[in-house]
Protein backbone atom coordinates (compact mmCIF):
# COMPACT_ATOMS: atom_id res chain seq x y z
CA UNK A 1 0.00 0.00 0.00
CA UNK A 2 1.31 3.45 -0.85
CA UNK A 3 2.37 5.74 1.97
CA UNK A 4 -0.12 8.51 2.82
CA UNK A 5 0.74 12.00 1.66
CA UNK A 6 1.31 14.82 4.15
CA UNK A 7 -0.08 17.51 1.85
CA UNK A 8 -3.37 17.62 -0.01
CA UNK A 9 -2.83 17.11 -3.72
CA UNK A 10 -5.24 18.40 -6.35
CA UNK A 11 -5.31 17.67 -10.06
CA UNK A 12 -7.52 20.05 -12.02
CA UNK A 13 -8.88 19.34 -15.49
CA UNK A 14 -11.00 21.95 -17.25
CA UNK A 15 -13.46 19.74 -19.14
CA UNK A 16 -15.26 22.66 -20.78
CA UNK A 17 -15.85 26.36 -20.05
CA UNK A 18 -18.44 25.46 -17.42
CA UNK A 19 -17.15 22.24 -15.81
CA UNK A 20 -13.98 21.41 -13.90
CA UNK A 21 -12.89 17.95 -12.79
CA UNK A 22 -10.99 17.88 -9.50
CA UNK A 23 -9.05 14.80 -8.40
CA UNK A 24 -8.21 15.23 -4.74
CA UNK A 25 -6.08 13.32 -2.26
CA UNK A 26 -6.81 14.44 1.30
CA UNK A 27 -4.15 14.76 3.95
CA UNK A 28 -4.14 12.26 6.83
CA UNK A 29 -4.94 15.21 9.11
CA UNK A 30 -8.11 15.97 7.14
CA UNK A 31 -9.18 12.33 7.24
CA UNK A 32 -8.48 12.00 10.95
CA UNK A 33 -10.45 15.19 11.57
CA UNK A 34 -13.37 13.73 9.61
CA UNK A 35 -13.18 10.47 11.57
CA UNK A 36 -13.02 12.30 14.90
CA UNK A 37 -16.00 14.50 14.03
CA UNK A 38 -17.98 11.47 12.92
CA UNK A 39 -17.19 9.48 16.06
CA UNK A 40 -18.05 12.48 18.22
CA UNK A 41 -21.38 12.82 16.45
CA UNK A 42 -22.03 9.09 16.78
CA UNK A 43 -21.19 9.16 20.49
CA UNK A 44 -24.07 11.56 21.08
CA UNK A 45 -26.51 8.96 19.76
CA UNK A 46 -25.54 6.04 22.00
CA UNK A 47 -25.34 5.48 25.73
CA UNK A 48 -21.80 4.62 26.83
CA UNK A 49 -21.42 3.65 30.51
CA UNK A 50 -19.30 6.12 32.45
CA UNK A 51 -19.50 8.93 29.89
CA UNK A 52 -21.88 11.76 29.18
CA UNK A 53 -23.20 11.90 25.58
CA UNK A 54 -20.50 13.18 23.25
CA UNK A 55 -17.61 12.93 25.74
CA UNK A 56 -16.32 9.36 25.27
CA UNK A 57 -12.87 8.95 23.63
CA UNK A 58 -12.89 7.77 20.00
CA UNK A 59 -11.46 4.33 20.80
CA UNK A 60 -14.25 3.74 23.31
CA UNK A 61 -16.92 4.99 20.91
CA UNK A 62 -15.79 2.50 18.24
CA UNK A 63 -16.77 -0.38 20.53
CA UNK A 64 -20.33 0.86 20.99
CA UNK A 65 -21.42 1.92 17.49
CA UNK A 66 -22.03 0.37 14.09
CA UNK A 67 -18.48 0.83 12.82
CA UNK A 68 -19.35 0.15 9.18
CA UNK A 69 -21.94 2.93 9.22
CA UNK A 70 -19.43 5.23 10.92
CA UNK A 71 -16.91 4.49 8.17
CA UNK A 72 -19.42 5.55 5.52
CA UNK A 73 -20.25 8.74 7.42
CA UNK A 74 -16.55 9.47 7.90
CA UNK A 75 -15.90 9.01 4.19
CA UNK A 76 -18.62 11.52 3.37
CA UNK A 77 -17.24 13.96 5.96
CA UNK A 78 -13.69 13.56 4.58
CA UNK A 79 -14.90 14.32 1.06
CA UNK A 80 -16.75 17.40 2.30
CA UNK A 81 -13.66 18.69 4.13
CA UNK A 82 -11.34 17.94 1.23
CA UNK A 83 -13.72 19.45 -1.31
CA UNK A 84 -14.09 22.64 0.72
CA UNK A 85 -10.32 23.10 0.84
CA UNK A 86 -9.89 22.13 -2.82
CA UNK A 87 -12.48 24.66 -3.99
CA UNK A 88 -10.78 27.35 -1.92
CA UNK A 89 -7.32 26.44 -3.19
CA UNK A 90 -8.46 26.39 -6.82
CA UNK A 91 -10.60 29.53 -6.33
CA UNK A 92 -13.72 27.79 -7.64
CA UNK A 93 -17.35 28.60 -6.84
CA UNK A 94 -20.00 26.09 -7.98
CA UNK A 95 -22.63 27.58 -10.27
CA UNK A 96 -25.44 29.16 -8.21
CA UNK A 97 -25.51 26.57 -5.47
CA UNK A 98 -25.28 23.49 -7.70
CA UNK A 99 -23.56 20.64 -5.88
CA UNK A 100 -20.32 19.18 -7.23
CA UNK A 101 -20.93 15.60 -8.37
CA UNK A 102 -18.85 12.87 -6.76
CA UNK A 103 -17.42 10.65 -9.50
CA UNK A 104 -15.21 8.26 -7.55
CA UNK A 105 -13.93 7.78 -4.01
CA UNK A 106 -11.32 5.59 -2.32
CA UNK A 107 -11.53 5.82 1.48
CA UNK A 108 -9.50 3.81 4.00
CA UNK A 109 -10.70 4.31 7.58
CA UNK A 110 -7.77 2.56 9.27
CA UNK A 111 -5.03 4.12 7.13
CA UNK A 112 -6.68 7.57 7.25
CA UNK A 113 -6.53 8.05 3.48
CA UNK A 114 -9.13 9.47 1.12
CA UNK A 115 -8.94 10.07 -2.61
CA UNK A 116 -11.88 11.27 -4.66
CA UNK A 117 -12.83 13.02 -7.87
CA UNK A 118 -15.68 15.47 -8.42
CA UNK A 119 -17.11 17.46 -11.30
CA UNK A 120 -17.69 21.11 -10.38
CA UNK A 121 -20.21 23.13 -12.45
CA UNK A 122 -19.14 26.75 -12.94
CA UNK A 123 -20.80 29.96 -13.99
CA UNK A 124 -18.99 31.38 -17.02
CA UNK A 125 -17.02 34.56 -16.35
CA UNK A 126 -16.26 37.07 -19.05
CA UNK A 127 -13.28 39.40 -19.13
CA UNK A 128 -13.24 41.56 -22.23
CA UNK A 129 -9.87 42.34 -23.74
CA UNK A 130 -8.73 45.22 -25.93
CA UNK A 131 -8.49 44.42 -29.63
CA UNK A 132 -8.85 47.88 -31.21
CA UNK A 133 -6.96 48.30 -34.43
CA UNK A 134 -6.16 44.61 -34.74
CA UNK A 135 -7.60 42.23 -37.31
CA UNK A 136 -8.29 38.55 -36.97
CA UNK A 137 -10.99 36.01 -37.81
CA UNK A 138 -13.64 35.68 -35.08
CA UNK A 139 -15.41 32.28 -35.07
CA UNK A 140 -19.19 32.13 -34.74
CA UNK A 141 -20.39 32.15 -31.11
CA UNK A 142 -23.91 30.90 -31.85
CA UNK A 143 -25.26 28.43 -29.28
CA UNK A 144 -27.66 25.69 -30.37
CA UNK A 145 -30.82 24.66 -28.53
CA UNK A 146 -29.19 21.28 -27.94
CA UNK A 147 -26.26 22.92 -26.12
CA UNK A 148 -28.67 24.85 -23.89
CA UNK A 149 -30.65 21.70 -23.09
CA UNK A 150 -27.47 19.75 -22.37
CA UNK A 151 -26.24 22.35 -19.91
CA UNK A 152 -29.60 22.52 -18.13
CA UNK A 153 -29.60 18.73 -17.88
CA UNK A 154 -26.14 18.95 -16.33
CA UNK A 155 -27.45 21.35 -13.69
CA UNK A 156 -30.39 19.03 -12.99
CA UNK A 157 -27.95 16.14 -12.61
CA UNK A 158 -25.87 18.15 -10.14
CA UNK A 159 -29.00 18.83 -8.08
CA UNK A 160 -30.34 15.30 -8.24
CA UNK A 161 -31.43 13.64 -5.02
CA UNK A 162 -30.62 10.02 -4.23
CA UNK A 163 -33.31 7.39 -3.97
CA UNK A 164 -32.54 3.92 -2.57
CA UNK A 165 -32.82 1.15 -5.17
CA UNK A 166 -34.53 -1.89 -3.67
CA UNK A 167 -36.45 -3.71 -6.41
CA UNK A 168 -33.86 -4.08 -9.17
CA UNK A 169 -30.18 -4.60 -9.78
CA UNK A 170 -27.60 -1.90 -10.45
CA UNK A 171 -27.78 -0.06 -13.76
CA UNK A 172 -25.52 2.43 -15.50
CA UNK A 173 -25.66 5.76 -13.68
CA UNK A 174 -26.60 4.33 -10.27
CA UNK A 175 -24.49 5.29 -7.26
CA UNK A 176 -23.11 2.40 -5.22
CA UNK A 177 -21.04 2.07 -2.08
CA UNK A 178 -18.85 -0.95 -2.78
CA UNK A 179 -16.58 -2.93 -0.48
CA UNK A 180 -13.81 -4.94 -2.17
CA UNK A 181 -11.96 -7.65 -0.24
CA UNK A 182 -9.07 -9.32 -2.11
CA UNK A 183 -8.46 -13.00 -1.43
CA UNK A 184 -4.93 -11.93 -0.45
CA UNK A 185 -5.69 -10.56 3.03
CA UNK A 186 -2.37 -8.70 3.14
CA UNK A 187 -3.81 -6.21 0.65
CA UNK A 188 -6.53 -5.15 3.06
CA UNK A 189 -9.94 -4.03 1.82
CA UNK A 190 -11.31 -0.87 0.26
CA UNK A 191 -14.65 0.93 0.25
CA UNK A 192 -15.61 2.98 -2.78
CA UNK A 193 -18.46 5.28 -3.70
CA UNK A 194 -18.79 4.80 -7.44
CA UNK A 195 -21.02 5.58 -10.39
CA UNK A 196 -21.92 2.27 -12.01
CA UNK A 197 -20.51 2.17 -15.51
CA UNK A 198 -17.77 4.70 -14.77
CA UNK A 199 -15.22 2.66 -12.81
CA UNK A 200 -13.15 0.10 -14.73
CA UNK A 201 -14.32 -2.69 -17.01
CA UNK A 202 -14.21 -5.74 -14.75
CA UNK A 203 -15.77 -3.91 -11.79
CA UNK A 204 -18.49 -2.33 -13.94
CA UNK A 205 -19.35 -5.74 -15.38
CA UNK A 206 -19.52 -7.20 -11.88
CA UNK A 207 -21.73 -4.47 -10.45
CA UNK A 208 -24.36 -4.55 -13.19
CA UNK A 209 -27.38 -6.42 -11.86
CA UNK A 210 -26.19 -6.55 -8.24
CA UNK A 211 -28.56 -5.40 -5.51
CA UNK A 212 -27.81 -3.81 -2.15
CA UNK A 213 -26.15 -6.36 0.19
CA UNK A 214 -25.34 -8.70 -2.72
CA UNK A 215 -21.87 -10.30 -2.65
CA UNK A 216 -19.97 -11.76 -5.60
CA UNK A 217 -16.57 -13.42 -5.79
CA UNK A 218 -14.86 -12.52 -9.06
CA UNK A 219 -11.51 -11.73 -10.61
CA UNK A 220 -11.00 -8.00 -10.95
CA UNK A 221 -8.39 -6.56 -13.29
CA UNK A 222 -7.31 -3.25 -11.78
CA UNK A 223 -6.07 -0.52 -14.15
CA UNK A 224 -2.38 0.35 -14.16
CA UNK A 225 -3.13 3.84 -12.81
CA UNK A 226 -5.21 2.57 -9.87
CA UNK A 227 -4.72 4.74 -6.77
CA UNK A 228 -3.18 1.95 -4.67
CA UNK A 229 0.08 0.78 -6.22
CA UNK A 230 -0.26 -2.62 -4.52
CA UNK A 231 -3.43 -3.26 -6.53
CA UNK A 232 -2.58 -1.39 -9.74
CA UNK A 233 -2.24 -3.45 -12.91
CA UNK A 234 -3.06 -6.73 -11.15
CA UNK A 235 -5.73 -9.37 -11.63
CA UNK A 236 -7.00 -10.17 -8.14
CA UNK A 237 -9.63 -12.61 -6.96
CA UNK A 238 -11.92 -10.46 -4.83
CA UNK A 239 -15.16 -10.50 -2.91
CA UNK A 240 -17.29 -7.57 -4.08
CA UNK A 241 -20.09 -6.42 -1.78
CA UNK A 242 -22.63 -3.72 -2.61
CA UNK A 243 -23.21 -1.93 0.69
CA UNK A 244 -25.82 0.47 -0.67
CA UNK A 245 -27.35 1.34 -4.02
CA UNK A 246 -29.08 4.57 -4.99
CA UNK A 247 -30.38 6.10 -8.20
CA UNK A 248 -30.32 9.81 -9.00
CA UNK A 249 -33.72 11.52 -9.14
CA UNK A 250 -33.55 14.70 -11.17
CA UNK A 251 -35.63 17.71 -10.13
CA UNK A 252 -38.52 18.56 -12.45
CA UNK A 253 -37.74 21.15 -15.09
CA UNK A 254 -40.43 23.55 -13.94
CA UNK A 255 -40.89 27.09 -12.68
CA UNK A 256 -39.73 26.20 -9.16
CA UNK A 257 -36.49 24.78 -10.53
CA UNK A 258 -35.97 27.86 -12.71
CA UNK A 259 -36.59 30.18 -9.76
CA UNK A 260 -34.02 28.29 -7.69
CA UNK A 261 -31.52 29.45 -10.32
CA UNK A 262 -32.67 33.08 -10.18
CA UNK A 263 -34.79 32.81 -13.32
CA UNK A 264 -38.46 33.73 -13.53
CA UNK A 265 -39.50 30.79 -15.70
CA UNK A 266 -38.12 27.86 -17.67
CA UNK A 267 -37.92 30.03 -20.79
CA UNK A 268 -36.11 32.72 -18.82
CA UNK A 269 -33.71 30.06 -17.55
CA UNK A 270 -33.02 28.90 -21.12
CA UNK A 271 -32.36 32.49 -22.13
CA UNK A 272 -29.94 33.06 -19.24
CA UNK A 273 -28.11 29.79 -19.94
CA UNK A 274 -27.84 30.64 -23.63
CA UNK A 275 -26.40 34.06 -22.75
CA UNK A 276 -23.91 32.54 -20.32
CA UNK A 277 -22.77 29.94 -22.86
CA UNK A 278 -22.48 32.55 -25.59
CA UNK A 279 -20.28 34.67 -23.35
CA UNK A 280 -18.12 31.66 -22.53
CA UNK A 281 -17.72 30.82 -26.22
CA UNK A 282 -17.03 34.46 -27.05
CA UNK A 283 -14.30 34.51 -24.43
CA UNK A 284 -12.80 31.34 -25.85
CA UNK A 285 -12.97 32.85 -29.33
CA UNK A 286 -11.28 36.02 -28.12
CA UNK A 287 -8.49 33.88 -26.74
CA UNK A 288 -8.20 32.21 -30.14
CA UNK A 289 -8.10 35.61 -31.83
CA UNK A 290 -5.42 36.77 -29.44
CA UNK A 291 -3.34 33.75 -30.39
CA UNK A 292 -3.78 34.65 -34.06
CA UNK A 293 -2.52 38.15 -33.35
Amino acid sequence: MTAPTTQMTITRTDLNPCTVLLEVECTPQQVREAITKTLRRASKRVRIPGFRPGTAPPEVVKKHVNLEAVKEWAAEEAVNLGLKDALKQEDLTPYRGARPRLEEMDFDFDAATCRFSVKVPLEPKVELGEYKGLQATMPNAQITDEAVDEYIEQIRSERASKQPVETRGAQHGDQAVVLIRPEDKSLGEKAFAVSVGQTFQSLDETLLGMKAEDVRTVELVFPSDFADAAWAGKALKCEVEVRSLTAPVLPDLDEAFAQSLNAESVEDLRSKVRTALERAVEQRNRNMVQEQL
